[in-house]
């Protein structure tokens, strides 16, 4: 069976947390996409 990753947008000023995040979100097979402002989490969605 061929199953897409779910995207979550991560959204943060701090970089820390979005690597905390992406730590904890991709070895539970969510594909994790950050942005570090509105404007680019608009650009990536």
């Amino acid at each position: 069976m061929n199953r897409s990753m779910t995207r979550i947008l991560c959204v943060d000023d701090d970089p820390l947390n979005l690597s905390l995040l992406d730590a904890m979100l991709t070895p539970r097979g969510y594909e994790v996409v950050t942005a570090t402002s509105g404007p680019e989490a608009l650009e990536k969605k």
